[in-house]
């Protein structure tokens, strides 16, 4: 396999690495979305429980509530990690690419611009 081959290998995979991080992205996003409707619903049941034993039922609500953050707070906390491990594993990708790239450039022989000999 040629250098020009594996440099674009290693560019693809770079460039899927990205594209699991975009996903993990859209996921927070989409579990963002869901803690607000949640939330939104949390609101609602609040207003019904301020007509019967409101004190119990606030309790509670706050004890479902504190269980989804903390939930949720281990789920990011998960994909922040993950990601960052993925983006230490680009950055070096990018280096190694980088690199490998300035060697190609400095090792090009440069064409002389005139006839060839049998002109």
């Amino acid at each position: 396999m040629g250098k020009h081959e594996k440099v674009y290998f290693e560019e693809k995979r770079a460039c899927i690495n990205v594209k699991k991080i975009e996903k993990h992205a859209v996921r927070v996003r989409r579990r963002e979305k869901k803690f607000e409707k949640h939330a939104v619903r949390v609101d609602k049941e609040k207003k019904r429980m301020e007509e019967e034993n409101f004190v119990e039922k606030r309790l509670d609500a706050v004890e479902m509530k504190l269980a989804y953050l903390e939930d949720f707070t281990a789920k990011l906390q998960e994909v922040a990690v993950e990601q960052g491990k993925t983006i230490d594993i680009l950055r070096e990708e990018n280096k190694l690419l980088s690199s490998r790239l300035r060697d190609l450039i400095d090792n090009l022989e440069e064409i002389p611009n005139r006839k060839p000999p049998h002109y």
